[in-house]
């Protein structure tokens, strides 16, 4: 059933992600490498682009955009990828991923780089 429901959803969420992004920017520049380096996020996911971002902690960053859930449960959409990036504990209890001071732009940045793998 996830399967389908993936397959049936996964161009919709594409297209709203894509058309999403261009209201955050590209992100694919070096503040959004800056940042997801500082924070570690490597420590965790394996992240195209951002050099030493190998680990297989968490899941694999690679074609995010293709994902139709965020933490499982949650629609793949920028606002909500937003939220969970800043502070997934608050949408997911028990993840490890930890919750990150971060700047609403600064998370907008992330998050437009995740759709741009």
């Amino acid at each position: 059933f996830a399967q389908t429901l993936a397959r049936q959803f996964a161009p919709v969420l594409q297209e709203l992600g894509s058309a999403q992004m261009l209201e955050f920017g590209a992100g694919t520049g070096a503040l959004a490498h800056e940042l997801i380096a500082a924070l570690e996020c490597g420590a965790c996911h394996v992240i195209p682009g951002v050099p030493g971002a190998w680990s297989h902690v968490g899941p694999p960053l690679k074609d995010y955009k293709q994902n139709v859930y965020v933490a499982g449960r949650y629609p793949n959409t920028p606002e909500v990828l937003i939220r969970f990036v800043q502070d997934a504990p608050s949408m997911s209890p028990n993840t490890a991923m930890p919750a990150f001071e971060m700047t609403q732009a600064q998370a907008r940045d992330i998050v437009a780089y995740l759709y741009s793998l």
